[in-house]
């Protein structure tokens, strides 16, 4: 099991997450994957999967082994390191990003090489690949896509309720466990931060770094044709509390994303049906007359989520 696949031998090295997060932007898919370091074929799993996933995606040497001691994984960065989870209570096997980054260009298609004609690399070739991948940076899962992050936070949380059920522990014994879990998955972000301090409620508001806020509200449509969501909760200035608001900026045209149209469908739906949605917004707070106001004009750092009733 391995965080890292290429689409063509010899190929760039590519985390499952950033896979995932142009799949779900761009719906590119890919017939093969292979490991970037030895060459061999791998699986992929949980990559195109439609919804919220329960396990970190990833890759995995199902019809041939890894070559010269390879593991699929950067030098440095072994099998082993990875499925020992970094708190008690994380689940195995957890590759979480561990970086936000702009998005990058859809993936272009290739030429399949004749595989006739094409040497495996050697030992040496392998060793270098890994090193290289360790000196580049590339061993920083990363993501453009906030959802994944997202997924990454919800995983941990569903894990530890669970713990919390079987284990009979108290609410604040809960709690304390989610923090800590949190607390130990490493995130950059505008600044280095972690899972617990990037994911914040309306209250506890950073006006210094970007932060992933997050809450419940209703879609409305201000006097200009803005969509904004209108927080359940509020937010805190000096002591005095005002109305939290999301403005989303839908610049949508025939060339965005697929990620992006279905976004701007998903809002006009929620603002026309006026149904609760959960919200989660990357970005900065401001005060702007009798508001806290967080600005989407990127509508990967939006990910929104329509809330069921029991």
């Amino acid at each position: 099991m391995s965080e890292w696949g290429a689409i063509e031998k010899g190929g760039e090295a590519v985390s499952a997450w950033e896979f995932r997060s142009h799949y779900l932007t761009y719906g590119d898919k890919y017939e093969e994957f292979f490991c970037p370091f030895c060459d061999i074929r791998l699986v992929a799993y949980l990559i195109y999967t439609e919804g919220e996933i329960s396990k970190s995606p990833h890759f995995a040497a199902r019809s041939e082994k890894h070559l010269f001691g390879c593991d699929g994984n950067p030098v440095g960065v072994s099998a082993l390191e990875y499925k020992l989870p970094k708190s008690r209570y994380c689940p195995r096997n957890m590759h979480a990003p561990e970086m936000l980054i702009d998005r990058r260009p859809p993936r272009t298609s290739y030429s399949k090489p004749s595989e006739s004609g094409m040497k495996h690399p050697s030992s040496s070739d392998v060793f270098e690949r890994r090193q290289n991948a360790s000196f580049l940076g590339k061993a920083i899962p990363r993501t453009h896509l906030l959802q994944s992050i997202v997924e990454v936070h919800n995983i941990v949380i569903r894990e530890i309720y669970k713990q919390a059920i079987e284990r009979k522990w108290s609410d604040a014994k809960r709690n304390d466990e989610i923090n800590k879990a949190l607390g130990t998955l490493p995130l950059q972000l505008k600044d280095k931060t972690n899972y617990r301090d990037a994911f914040r409620r309306t209250l506890f508001l950073n006006w210094l770094y970007p932060r992933i806020y997050h809450g419940y509200g209703f879609v409305e449509i201000s006097q200009e044709g803005t969509y904004f969501i209108q927080s359940h909760t509020d937010g805190k200035v000096k002591g005095e509390y005002k109305p939290f608001k999301i403005m989303v900026f839908t610049d949508v045209g025939y060339e965005s994303p697929n990620s992006h149209l279905a976004l701007l469908k998903q809002i006009i739906n929620l603002a026309k049906n006026k149904q609760e949605c959960r919200w989660y917004a990357y970005g900065k707070p401001e005060v702007q007359s009798d508001a806290i106001i967080v600005t989407i004009q990127n509508l990967d750092h939006i990910y929104l989520k329509i809330k069921f009733h029991q």
